[in-house]
């Protein structure tokens, strides 16, 4: 049950506040002119070749100060892709700056190193001057908001960037945060094969030291329940949460510390052998001061209803689970928050 939330996801969460959207770029230049416009990287650069993408994981900070990550390639997570893997050469254009109507942009390309399927930016790689641009133009300022200021780089709308074999981030500033990550020239690592027969849980569950029957199920060797079971059951508590169902959007609504608007059918169904369980196509969003888009939630469509993995729920809406290996438990607890 134990679940990983230091990839981009934690380059989601540990490197940027809940409120962030997973993709959203870093304001870090001085706009001349124009709002700011929220931009993946993947709007703003052209990338050529891409033959597989996957995501950064396990996060680790080093000793002599270098951070290290592997690369996952597994599209049942819901994660945002980060890193794309390409033939080499390849040619990174950029069509589109972070800011509304701005002639540059402030996301530049330095390379890194790459040992084994895993990342490694060195102590200070951040300091390199960017990779120049085989066409366009990259310059140089002062950002005197900075003590003492810093040097901050940008490209011109339109440049080119040719990447011979290696590993190069794309970021502002060379923040880790809202990275991407273009690996040239190497094979990408085998895509994780899941077991997606859905299982009906076995495991005996404790809400606040009541027990209490769920719909659930054990897929791949994770517990996933259904929202509204969730939130109808922690209605009450300090944790508890609403859920709505936006059918414009295709898209569910989480809003924590809310009391539940029950909708019913509510705990009625029971979970049954011999189903089929496919990845869930509504997006997730977790309303906080107005929706924003989901941490890569991963679900199941199983029988009309979508099951999420209960460690996803649990770190969203901040209670606690713990598992009782000799009793076979699940214990959600309201008074504590989530632990990793």
């Amino acid at each position: 049950m134990q679940r990983k939330f230091l990839c981009f996801t934690l380059a989601l969460l540990l490197c940027v506040s809940l409120a962030v959207p997973a993709l959203a770029i870093g304001n870090n230049a001085m706009p001349s002119g124009g709002g700011y416009i929220e931009r993946s990287m993947t709007d703003m650069w052209d990338i050529s070749g891409v033959v597989a993408k996957g995501y950064t994981d396990s996060w680790e900070n080093l000793d002599n100060g270098d951070y290290t990550c592997t690369v996952k390639i597994d599209p049942t997570t819901g994660y945002p892709e980060t890193v794309y893997y390409t033939k080499s050469p390849t040619t990174a254009t950029l069509v589109l700056s972070e800011h509304e109507d701005e002639e540059n942009s402030s996301v530049t390309v330095r390379k890194l190193k790459y040992e084994n399927n895993t990342i490694i930016h060195p102590d200070g790689y951040w300091e390199q001057k960017p990779i120049e641009p085989t066409s366009g133009k990259l310059s140089s300022y002062e950002n005197d908001e900075y003590d003492p200021p810093a040097t901050f780089w940008q490209y011109s709308i339109g440049s080119v960037v040719t990447l011979e074999k290696g590993v190069y981030i794309f970021s502002t500033q060379g923040a880790r945060a809202d990275a991407l990550y273009v690996v040239v020239g190497y094979d990408p690592p085998a895509a994780v094969v899941h077991d997606l027969t859905p299982i009906p849980n076995a495991s005996k569950v404790l809400v606040d030291g009541k027990s209490v029957e769920f719909d659930a199920y054990t897929i791949d060797g994770y517990n996933y329940f259904k929202l509204r079971d969730l939130a109808y059951t922690l209605n009450g508590s300090p944790k508890n949460f609403n859920v709505e169902w936006d059918g414009g959007k295709n898209q569910i609504v989480l809003t924590p510390h809310t009391p539940y608007k029950i909708a019913g059918g509510e705990m009625e169904t029971k979970a049954a052998p011999g189903k089929t369980a496919v990845p869930a196509t509504a997006d997730l969003y977790y309303n906080v001061e107005g929706p924003i888009p989901n941490f890569g939630f991963t679900a199941y469509a199983i029988d009309g209803y979508t099951y999420y993995k209960l460690r996803d729920v649990a770190y969203a809406v901040g209670f606690g689970v713990d598992w009782d290996g000799e009793k076979n438990t699940i214990v959600i607890d309201t008074s504590k928050g989530y632990t990793y």
